[in-house]
């Protein structure tokens, strides 16, 4: 794992980046995606003014299989609670202290999906439909308990 932004400050949120469906051929791309939605992240007035607040890590792992579930266009996360559980014993390998995992998918997740948020700190997103905008959008309920599109 690497840190590809913060300072290593134990207070700060850490946050692992997981590559989903990213053939080892696409390493280059999947490093480059995920240093450009980072710099987004950073570059959005809700996060720049907190940039020290962050340390975000990548994942060396960019092959990970999980699937998708949409129903009503909810997010429910990496098809079921094994695969749940999966993932989240795959970040916490990576970083025995993560807070939250961004499973970062190379091209279209569903739809006109973009990506979601789910239970446990779990981040998906595509850069295929909104480039620098999907992360921060699913970042902020969760980290700054901003209301979603999805809330009367």
């Amino acid at each position: 794992v690497t840190l590809i932004h913060g300072t290593r400050d134990p207070n700060a949120l850490d946050m692992v980046v997981i590559g989903n469906n990213f053939a080892e051929a696409d390493r280059p791309l999947f490093e480059r995606r995920v240093r450009e939605t980072i710099t987004a992240l950073f570059g959005t007035d809700v996060f720049e003014d907190s940039p020290h607040a962050f340390n975000v890590w990548r994942s060396s792992i960019i092959e990970a299989r999980f699937r998708f579930s949409l129903h009503g266009g909810l997010c429910f996360g990496p098809g079921d609670g094994a695969e749940y559980r999966r993932l989240l014993d795959m970040a916490e390998e990576e970083l025995p202290d993560y807070d939250r995992v961004f499973l970062f998918f190379d091209g279209d997740i569903g739809g006109s999906i973009a990506g979601c948020a789910t239970l446990g700190g779990l981040f998906i997103a595509s850069d295929s439909v909104q480039p620098g905008f999907t992360l921060p959008h699913e970042l902020g309920p969760s980290v700054g308990s901003l209301a979603d599109e999805y809330v009367n």
